[in-house]
């Protein structure tokens, strides 16, 4: 699959659009988008919702975990709730770059958004699951 900075550059391709117009449309700077392309910088949470609105893709599109370009609300694995959850990019570069399957991306995601409760629950599980070897 594509990373990020490929579907930019794609994306704004496929509009016609040089980097410049780009940035003007958007109201940025030309070479916030091109760090951007060329992997130099990572977009914010705030500015990866522009960039999908403006596309008119998902962000598992534009973010290359995906290659569907309109994830429904039951297949989107990254959707508004984890992206307000995870404010740094790099955990989704993260997911990305582990070829994570989207069942363990799926399950993640809940844990991530479960009560600290529940997530205590879950931890408990997995340590009986898995005991430490001494």
């Amino acid at each position: 699959m594509a990373t990020f900075q490929q579907r930019l550059r794609q994306l704004r391709k496929d509009k016609g659009l040089t980097i410049e117009q780009l940035a003007k449309e958007l109201g940025t700077a030309k070479s916030t988008l091109s760090r951007y392309e060329n992997g130099l910088r990572e977009p914010k949470k705030d500015f990866l919702e522009i960039l999908s609105s403006y596309f008119d893709v998902s962000y598992n599109f534009l973010l290359g975990i995906t290659d569907v370009k309109h994830d429904n609300n039951e297949n989107n694995i990254i959707d508004n709730e984890i992206l307000e959850a995870l404010d740094d990019i790099e955990i989704i570069k993260f997911l990305q770059e582990n070829n994570l399957s989207d069942d363990i991306i799926k399950g993640l995601k809940g844990y991530i958004l479960l009560d600290e409760e529940s997530r205590e629950i879950v931890n408990n599980l997995i340590k009986k699951m898995n005991p430490k070897k001494e």
